[in-house]
């Protein structure tokens, strides 16, 4: 397992590490005016959140919509799981 914790003040943090199947990146951006945090493999981007929000929200389409089903629905517990 590994673990890493960014600090929100600092703005070109990277984390950067191979798996045996791939190349995961986690970094700092600044996107349509307002800093996000990046989820990329084999440098593709696979999600962000923007740092700026109390509430989890992501400049991403499909995570937007994942996020009105699951406030409409409250689930108590909810574990996403996506596949490619």
């Amino acid at each position: 397992m590994i673990v890493y914790s960014f600090s929100p003040s600092v703005k070109s943090n990277v984390l950067t590490f191979d798996t045996a199947y791939q190349e995961i990146r986690i970094y700092d951006r600044f996107v349509d005016e307002r800093d996000i945090r990046v989820f990329s493999m084999n440098g593709a981007l696979s999600s962000a959140v923007y740092l700026d929000s109390d509430e989890y929200e992501s400049p991403f389409a499909y995570l937007q919509e994942i996020q009105k089903i699951t406030e409409k629905y409250r689930f108590q517990d909810t574990l996403l799981v996506g596949t490619a």
